[in-house]
């Protein structure tokens, strides 16, 4: 497991949930400015917990993403 690997993986998780809120955003923009009533209405609602539930679950799946090679090292010696 190296620290690197987790941190990597919890930016990118967490930047990949911001990328869809933004997506979401300028979507309900372009949609106000037609005049379309469609809209996503939980875009930035509960922020903080879909963002740390983001990085929690890319900490823990880049620390085991490369921990695993090394195990397989380790009990093919």
């Amino acid at each position: 497991m190296t620290v690197s690997g987790m941190l990597s993986e919890a930016t990118e998780e967490t930047s990949e949930e911001l990328l869809a809120d933004a997506a979401k955003s300028i979507f309900n923009i372009v949609n106000t400015l037609r005049g379309d009533d469609t809209k996503f209405t939980d875009v930035w609602e509960n922020m903080a917990t879909r963002y740390s539930m983001s990085a929690i679950g890319g900490f823990v799946g880049g620390g085991l993403a490369t921990g695993l090679p090394g195990y397989k090292q380790a009990r093919a010696a």
